[in-house]
């Protein structure tokens, strides 16, 4: 009796500690479960989107949401929503738990390659983020967090938009001639600069140069870093990221060349003239995928990029669009990609160095009305239900559109309010850019007139976007 006596008094503490595991897997279990809107919408309610709380048990449901995938698309309505960001971040922390071990950006697939490896050899992420992103992230207050996810045992930062964008971009050629080294002897590397400088500067192919010396220079380079690989097993890997370098610099040069989307203004620019661009992103993306096989990956850009198929939404001119998130859906075996956007139903927004706009609002009976009607601050929304097949949304740029957003994304993270993003302090102070650097070897001067026009396109006071009949896709930073 005196044994039995002890093995009970032993015996409960373990009960007891059975009892609150029991407890909290059916608290697990009962967050992962979702709820439903008067008009039978599922949803999950999130408690906060501070990337600070350390209890993240509230999006537990996302296990199950994500399920294999192996790349997360984190999309945001028009790069002006400084707790979007917030957002985001406490995001990517989750899916941090999950296994996600890099954050790709829409930023320069240079850039932030070389800013990982200048990470990778000890110095600052935040000035390292600060040289390689557009500054829409890196000069707003509500980015910082995330830079502390990235480091050295952290998260790692890659990029994958054709587009160059911060300080390292002055770099490029610069390193590819060193690479080179002696073979470097039958490349024009000064042609080469002049034209990836006004890419840089002002989005364009200059006027003063022609796009076949250009794509010529590319080509030999070409040839050089080919043999490169085949050779010197050692610098083989860094040989091939200059390849894709070059190649997707090349074919967003041919772009500009031809079709300048640019210059055309926010009336004349459709969503169609982003089409190379998703193209080249989604490219970018896929190697980087193939050269880290095991890599999982998080996505950080603008919503109408990371969209899936748009052939069910009611606007001819965005069924003429190709986004990146549906060019890599369709290349990867299914469930292998996630695409979550965010909306919202007030508030206002604007990039942190431009004008701030009000937040339209929501028409009766459209998915920002119904979410801002259930009464939590955040909602998380699973995309596929029948009656998303069906509605309208403003999730691009505020514009409702009408038609089948089921395919559009997996998944909506809402927020009832959003506010825009606080400007804050670069890590690394801007550098004034040079204008073009043409010399003298290319004989290449740019005219007066010519010069104004450049001058005045780069001379605004932040990234330039241009309204699609209902849907922004940005020109300069490109969202």
């Amino acid at each position: 009796m005196r044994c039995l006596k002890r093995f009970s008094m032993t015996f409960l503490p373990y009960q007891r500690l059975l009892l609150l595991l029991f407890c909290w897997l059916g608290l697990l279990n009962a967050t992962a479960q979702p709820m439903q809107t008067a008009t039978g919408l599922a949803y999950h309610r999130v408690r906060t989107v501070d990337p600070a709380d350390p209890d993240l048990t509230d999006l537990a449901f996302l296990k199950q949401e994500v399920g294999p995938a192996r790349v997360v698309f984190l999309g945001e309505p028009t790069h002006g929503e400084g707790n979007v960001f917030e957002a985001k971040t406490r995001l990517v922390r989750y899916l941090q738990q999950q296994g996600f071990g890099t954050v790709a950006f829409e930023s320069g697939f240079y850039e932030v390659a070389r800013a990982q490896q200048a990470i990778e050899a000890g110095q600052n992420p935040a000035a390292c983020l600060a040289k390689s992103l557009f500054p829409i992230w890196t000069h707003s207050r509500e980015f910082q967090p995330l830079t502390a996810l990235v480091g050295k045992g952290n998260l790692k930062v890659a990029g994958f938009d054709p587009q160059l964008s911060g300080e390292y971009s002055e770099e490029l050629v610069e390193e590819l001639h060193a690479f080179l080294g002696d073979k470097s002897a039958a490349v024009p590397f000064d042609y080469l600069e002049e034209v990836i400088t006004a890419m840089g500067l002002f989005y364009t192919f200059p006027p003063t140069h022609q796009y076949d010396l250009f794509n010529s220079a590319i080509g030999k380079a070409t040839k050089q870093l080919r043999q490169v690989a085949a050779a010197d097993p050692p610098r083989r890997a860094q040989a091939e990221f200059w390849l894709q370098t070059l190649a997707s610099l090349n074919a967003l040069a041919r772009s500009y060349a031809q079709s300048d989307a640019g210059a055309k203004g926010a009336e004349g620019f459709k969503a169609q003239d982003s089409n190379v661009r998703d193209q080249l992103m989604a490219d970018n993306l896929l190697w980087y995928l193939r050269q880290h096989p095991t890599e999982k990956v998080i996505c950080w850009g603008a919503t109408p990029h990371f969209a899936g198929p748009l052939a069910g939404l009611q606007n001819p001119e965005l069924q003429a669009f190709r986004p990146m998130g549906s060019l890599v859906k369709g290349a990867l075996p299914a469930g292998q990609v996630y695409l979550l956007g965010t909306a919202t139903a007030g508030g206002a927004y604007g990039n942190v160095h431009g004008p701030r706009q009000t937040v339209p609002t929501p028409a009766p009976g459209s998915l920002e009305a119904q979410l801002a009607a259930v009464g939590p601050e955040y909602l998380f929304v699973p995309m596929q239900q029948a009656a998303l097949r069906t509605t309208t949304a403003s999730l691009f740029e505020y514009q409702p559109v009408a038609g089948n957003w089921s395919q559009v994304l997996d998944g909506l993270l809402f927020l009832k309010t959003v506010r825009p993003p606080v400007y804050v302090e670069p890590a690394v102070p801007p550098t004034p850019r040079d204008s073009l650097r043409l010399t003298k070897s290319s004989g290449g001067t740019l005219a007066a007139d010519v010069r104004r026009r450049l001058t005045v396109r780069a001379a605004g006071p932040g990234p330039a976007t241009g309204q699609v009949h209902g849907v922004v896709l940005d020109q300069q930073t490109r969202a």
